[in-house]
């Protein structure tokens, strides 16, 4: 993937640009808020306008549950 990468007005964390795929990671200390949450779903909105697909993992689930986030992350870049 590519870190920090720039689609248009957005910079996301990850990205698989041959695949059109975002990956965003979302811990709670800086997602919590409705400003936040009403931002994150404006920039999904945004990516699927130019065709990306983003898929977004808590902070718990990239620790907890890696098989979740690898298991969805496999399938979508194999679709």
């Amino acid at each position: 993937p590519e870190c920090q990468h720039r689609i248009g007005r957005s910079t996301v964390d990850f990205a698989w640009p041959a695949h059109r795929v975002v990956v965003e990671t979302d811990g709670w200390a800086a997602h919590r808020t409705r400003t936040a949450f009403e931002t994150d779903r404006a920039r999904d909105a945004h990516l699927a306008t130019r065709g990306w697909s983003v898929l977004r993992f808590t902070h718990r689930q990239l620790h907890e549950q890696p098989e979740l986030v690898l298991a969805a992350l496999r399938a979508r870049l194999t679709a």
